[in-house]
């Protein structure tokens, strides 16, 4: 029955520090991963931003002095970035004044227009729109597009998470498993030390109830003890020869 409740105990404990490590995991490696989603994905606007302010800055003069052949040039210097895979500049009325393109065949045609302002993530590229301003007066607008492999970072993360999740839920286990092998001997030994408690009362109930019935019935008890101390004379008596006079 020990042995029993040991065990019982031993998993318990084993399966409470799991359970516990699973779950603060969980949470965890959730909020990282949101963390790590957004920032990710801010850096990447930041940085497409920062990019096509350059080239609007440098592009700014091409298309007051109307020279496509050194709008070119700007978008070209993009090459230095391969995740950006397509480049244009607009004209004010919104017509294609210059464009760039990395690879092709791998990059869908650029808009015949440019869109609203800002940045949008159209399936595995994200879209960066700005403007062209020179004197307060917008004459143009720059188009980015780069390559957004969310999926990409969102599996290599993942893997990291998993890995480190493993990991813990293991040494949660062994944790555990050392733990129990403290606290199961004293638990055994507190279940012991209480059966014999327990012996103890039953035995010390017992004999108080006894003295309980003697004490409600004294003569009963006298004429026990007075009949079981006579028993042994009458036999006796009897069996002494008769003396005649």
């Amino acid at each position: 029955m020990i042995a029993k409740a040991a065990g019982s105990v031993r998993i318990k404990l084993i399966l409470t520090a799991l359970a516990t490590t699973f779950v603060a995991l969980v949470v965890t490696t959730v909020s990282m991963l949101v963390y790590d989603l957004h920032s990710f994905q801010q850096g990447w606007v930041d940085d497409l931003t920062t990019q096509a302010e350059l080239v609007a800055t440098a592009s700014a003069p091409a298309l007051s002095f109307n020279d496509p052949r050194a709008a070119r040039q700007n978008l070209g210097l993009l090459r230095v970035r391969p995740q950006i895979e397509a480049g244009a500049i607009y004209s004010a009325s919104g017509a294609l004044f210059a464009s760039y393109v990395h690879a092709p065949a791998e990059v869908p045609a650029l808009p015949p227009k440019p869109g609203p302002l800002g940045y949008a993530i159209e399936g595995g590229h994200m879209v960066v729109t700005h403007p062209i301003v020179e004197e307060g007066e917008r004459i143009g607008t720059v188009y980015l597009s780069a390559s957004y492999r969310l999926l990409d970072r969102v599996q290599s993360y993942a893997l990291i998470l998993l890995g480190v999740t493993l990991g813990s839920l293991l040494l949660a286990a062994v944790v555990a498993h050392r733990l129990q092998q403290t606290i199961t001997p004293s638990a055994a030994g507190g279940d012991r030390r209480g059966a014999h408690r327990d012996a103890a009362a039953r035995l010390f109930a017992a004999g108080r109830r006894a003295g309980q019935r003697r004490n409600r019935h004294p003569d009963r008890c006298l004429q026990r003890h007075a009949g079981r101390d006579l028993a042994p004379l009458e036999r006796a008596a009897g069996r002494q020869p008769h003396i005649g006079t």
